[in-house]
């Protein structure tokens, strides 16, 4: 029972987390330099997006929280979500310790985003809410596996930046899609022009997150896996198949799309199939994420 409600929680904290970096990234990457209609269109998603995805933070967080307290008391969840045992865990202990931290990132983030709001502070508060967005990302990997292994700094390194990374893509690709899908509905044909320029900045922002993904992929599989036996032989290591599996159907949709549409991209019919391919990538994305926050509850391969 507390398995699923961690599964469950830290599924919804990292893609409600994910969201904001994806969100803001996409904001300041690929939507500020094009301006235009492109811009004009985004505001409203990129609200609701960070409208969601704020309160989601906290609330996955605070179930996260309460149910960590109960694996760590060993109590049935009535006994264990009480004042004395959840002022022990956050206080006493590391990940309660993490948790005051993320909190302040949070909280400087949603202040960050109220003040996004006036017009002279906007760019400004954008970048720094980008900033504190990204930090909290980066420190859930002193909340999973990032302390395994040795040396620990070159883990979490390699494992703050995979999380950092999947912010932008494969992250970024519910934003992009959202957009996309809006731009293609209500824009003008004479107008659609800014369809290939959003396409052409973030299949780019795509092919470096690809790069670097894979790179501190395999460093985080040099920590956690051991030899390459444990990933058919492991409950990890099988985990972890199926999350490079989506991760390379991914890939090669994104290459479909880099190769072989985006080159044809005004043709109405290939945006339409465009539009298709990214909700499909988007959709496979969220199925990654569920398979991190399963792994992040076993054992790495290594360890067994």
């Amino acid at each position: 029972m507390i398995f699923s409600w961690l599964v469950l929680g830290r599924a919804f904290h990292f893609a409600a987390c994910l969201v904001i970096v994806a969100t803001l990234g996409l904001d300041r990457l690929i939507v500020a330099p094009t301006a235009g209609l492109a811009a004009q269109r985004w505001r409203p998603i990129a609200r609701w997006l960070l409208l969601l995805a704020l309160p989601a933070v906290l609330v996955s967080g605070i179930a996260w929280f309460g149910a960590i307290a109960a694996d760590m008391s060993g109590l049935p969840p009535a006994q264990a979500l009480k004042a004395p045992i959840l002022q022990l865990v956050w206080s006493k202990t590391h990940f309660g310790g993490l948790w005051q931290l993320r909190l302040t990132l949070w909280a400087a983030t949603a202040v960050l985003l109220l003040a996004r709001c006036n017009a002279r502070l906007s760019t400004p508060a954008t970048w720094l809410a980008l900033l504190c967005g990204a930090a909290l990302s980066v420190s859930l990997a002193w909340a999973g596996h990032g302390l395994f292994g040795n040396p620990v700094g070159w883990h979490l390194l390699a494992d703050g930046t995979h999380l950092l990374v999947a912010g932008f893509w494969p992250a970024g690709l519910l934003p992009f899609a959202l957009l996309f899908s809006d731009l293609y509905r209500n824009a003008l044909p004479e107008q659609r022009n800014c369809l290939i320029t959003l396409t052409r900045r973030f299949s780019a922002m795509s092919l470096a997150s690809v790069a670097l993904l894979a790179v501190t992929g395999l460093a985080n599989s040099w920590f956690l896996v051991g030899p390459p036996s444990n990933l058919w032989r492991t409950a990890y290591g099988r985990v972890l198949l199926g999350k490079i599996a989506l991760f390379a159907i991914m890939v090669g949709i994104g290459a479909i799309n880099l190769l072989r549409l985006k080159p044809r991209i005004s043709d109405g019919a290939v945006a339409a199939q465009l539009k298709f391919n990214v909700r499909a990538e988007a959709l496979l994305s969220a199925g990654v994420v569920i398979l991190v926050a399963i792994l992040g509850l076993l054992h790495p391969a290594c360890c067994k």
